[in-house]
């Protein structure tokens, strides 16, 4: 009874593993791996009690196993008047290559599912033995969990919780008791100490889910730091079954951001790329562009230099009185990018340094001139943080002023750079702007101020494909995102002498007031200008107006910040003290607050996880030793195994003592065992003096039982473990 009953809390256990990939919705329509379970569970069942030859059985398991899949394959396809959904299944079957469709992913978990059902069920009907489901099912719930957001998490109490059961469940059956017997504290001790086992490993688990909560997958398919194999990119292979599967966390690879377009949907959307805990919140810079193109930007990266964990970067052009500040972000994209603010010192993670560099361009020995991109050697996971140490400038309005226009060579040979095709009269805009101003900072400024006239507009039309995209913006749109206005800022600038260069990333964020940290929303996303000086080097311009509209750049220059450069006073943002409070609509108690526990209590229940785990370990080794002890032959075997325990309790017979004096005094060590010692002693003396050598069998038997009684008392006894009442709660053989 007790065997079907541990088989039915297997199928529990296991439905609710899959029960949390089902609620993962990896696809759409998605099988229901809870019957292909079911059916699993039902076979093995149908075939224990026909009690087939082993090889027919898995056998049997196997094709229906196949059949199964196939029919769960079927049913992520609707069938139309002309072609049944089964001639949809076959012709993807055989037409597709594995990465090109999602139905070999639900084959292949439909199979998994039912292969873990069936080997599970088995062992617990078979062996009476329930690890393999527990282990199983365990696995399943990393996998999955792993590439799912922790408020996910909470089917880890209700797995183990299941698990505890059945392993109660299983060992009651494996010794053969009934229900009726659980008031034998045997049978309660052997519970109880499974359970212990069973949530000892639970809380382990947990802990290694918090603290990894990527598991070796790509797209819950294989994770390789580089995501290759033999150089090649997992996410082309033709076999790779994850390939089609959306994955849960937004990717993003500096890679794909090397060519800016105009015609690039603008990033938007509520959700949380970052969280920033920094002192103030200004521009996280993700990538520079430096050859404007009439459809858009380049980023053309000549070195990509790797650098070791906190490898202090040199600069070749370094502004005067930097001021150095630490922040840390904590991802929760899956994102090779490093943000970063002014000018990136070091990193806690290696990073791959790429930089804009001429072969005619010198650079000094060891040191860089010109980032582009600062990239993690690795993809940085969900949740997982670095942090960063940064230089940012202190120049002010009136050393920017001052600072004239005498650029380096490479400076003017790199960043005036502008199409052959360039529009004229967009040159002949900028001439007019800035007719009436001498400074490169005061002709910054005389540009900002024009373009302030055109709206910022999210829904403003795309320039055509024959079209300049700043000539575009500045005399047909009229109107645009922020792209534009930085393009139309820059190339202006360019066209009248100012070196610049577009940047994007993302623009402050929300302050949280309960946790001090800066949320980036994908509508923080931003695009700004660097204008070069000399001595000072490149300084951060925005270019795109205020706006009342909700969107990336909403509170670029709203009063609680005040942190564009040039937008009140005329002041930088870095000589703004950053102020408290939140942006408008942003929520007291933000949804990203982790659902997780301190790490002082992670560190403390995996200490006592450990401990507990140490005591169980001891107790089975001390059992084991005690039944070895146990086990002895003759009278003259028990009777030195007594008195080989006495002497390692320090109550061992002194040279002048006869058995009879030594069992008197050892009675008096161990209340209650009189009679036992003196069956032992008795057997002994008949054996030793005996002309005959041997016992009676009565004798032999009640010797053999008073010594089994006897052993147990004796270690406690030696191990001193009379008085302590916890450890013998724990280990009383």
């Amino acid at each position: 009874m007790l065997t079907w009953i541990g088989a039915g809390l297997g199928f529990l256990t296991l439905a609710i593993a899959a029960w949390s990939i089902e609620r993962a919705d990896w696809i759409s329509p998605e099988p229901s791996l809870i019957t292909a379970l079911a059916l699993a569970t039902g076979a093995v069942v149908i075939l224990t009690r026909f009690r087939l030859h082993g090889a027919i059985s898995a056998l049997l398991l196997l094709v229906s196993g196949l059949a199964v899949t196939a029919w769960q394959g079927t049913q992520t396809f609707i069938s139309t008047k002309d072609t049944s959904a089964f001639q949809f299944w076959w012709q993807t079957l055989t037409g597709a290559r594995p990465s090109e469709s999602p139905l070999f992913f639900v084959m292949f978990l439909s199979l998994i599912t039912w292969i873990i059902g069936a080997i599970s069920v088995w062992f617990i009907l078979r062996r009476r033995n329930a690890w393999p489901a527990i282990t199983l099912g365990t696995v399943m719930l990393l996998v999955n969990l792993g590439n799912l957001p922790r408020e996910n998490y909470y089917f880890f109490p209700i797995y183990f919780l299941c698990a505890i059961v059945l392993l109660a469940v299983t060992n009651l059956a494996e010794q053969g008791k009934n229900l009726i017997q659980w008031r034998d504290k045997y049978v309660r001790r052997g519970v109880a100490y499974f359970a212990v086992a069973v949530v000892s490993v639970a809380l382990v688990t947990v802990s290694l889910a918090y603290f990894i909560p990527e598991p070796p997958v790509n797209n819950i398919g294989i994770k390789l730091d580089t995501s290759t194999l033999n150089g090649h990119d997992m996410e082309q292979l033709w076999y790779n079954i994850f390939a089609a599967v959306r994955s849960k966390w937004t990717t993003m690879k500096s890679q794909s951001e090397e060519k800016l377009y105009f015609k690039d949907p603008l990033v938007s959307g509520n959700k949380i790329h970052f969280i920033v805990s920094a002192t103030r919140s200004d521009y996280w810079r993700t990538r520079r562009y430096d050859i404007y193109q009439p459809w858009g930007w380049e980023s053309t990266i000549e070195t990509d230099e790797q650098l070791r964990s906190w490898e202090y970067i040199l600069y070749e052009v370094v502004p005067p009185h930097p001021k150095t500040i630490f922040y840390t972000v904590e991802n929760r994209v899956k994102s090779d990018v490093i943000l970063t603010q002014g000018e990136i010192n070091s990193a806690d993670v290696p990073l791959k340094l790429q930089a804009f560099v001429s072969e005619d361009i010198p650079v000094a020995l060891n040191a860089v001139r010109d980032v582009a991109a600062v990239v993690s050697a690795n993809i940085i996971a969900p949740y997982q943080k670095y942090r960063v140490s940064s230089s940012v400038s202190t120049a002010t309005p009136e050393e920017l002023t001052q600072a004239g226009g005498d650029y380096p060579q490479w400076v003017l040979d790199h960043y005036l750079q502008l199409p052959d095709t360039f529009p004229t009269r967009v040159s002949s805009l900028a001439s007019e702007i800035t007719k009436d101003v001498k400074t490169p900072y005061e002709k910054a400024i005389a540009i900002k101020n024009y373009l302030k006239r055109f709206p910022y507009d999210q829904t403003a039309q795309v320039p055509p494909a024959n079209a300049d995209g700043a000539e575009y913006f500045l005399f047909t749109a009229r109107r645009g995102v922020c792209t534009n206005f930085a393009s139309a800022m820059s190339v202006m600038l360019r066209s009248v002498g100012v070196p610049t260069r577009l940047a994007t990333g993302y623009f402050r964020g929300e302050l949280d007031q309960a946790t001090g940290n800066y949320v980036i929303r994908g509508q923080n996303y931003h695009a700004w200008v660097e204008v070069y000086f000399p001595t000072y080097g490149w300084i951060d311009f925005e270019a795109t107006p205020a706006t009342p509209e909700t969107g990336a750049i909403s509170t670029i220059e709203d009063t609680s910040y005040n942190l564009s450069f040039a937008a009140q006073d005329e002041l930088p943002f870095w000589m703004i003290e950053n102020q408290t409070g939140t942006v408008s609509g942003a929520p007291s108690q933000p949804e990203y607050a982790h659902r997780s526990l301190p790490m002082f209590y992670i560190y403390f229940f995996s200490l006592i996880t450990l401990l507990i785990l140490a005591v169980l370990i001891t107790r089975e080794w001390l059992e084991r030793w005690v039944r070895r002890l146990q086990h002895a032959g003759t009278a003259g075997e028990v009777y030195e195994r007594m008195v080989y325990l006495a002497g390692r309790g320090n109550t061992g017979p002194f040279y002048h003592e006869t058995p009879a004096e030594f069992a008197h005094r050892l009675s008096r060590y161990l209340p209650g065992q009189e009679d036992t010692i003196g069956v032992v002693t008795q057997a002994y003396l008949g054996y030793r003096y005996s002309p005959r050598k041997v016992l009676e069998e009565h004798d032999r038997i009640r010797m053999q039982k008073a010594w089994v009684e006897l052993a147990p008392s004796m270690v406690r006894h030696m191990l001193r473990l009379r008085k302590w009442t916890f450890v013998r709660l724990i280990w009383r053989p």
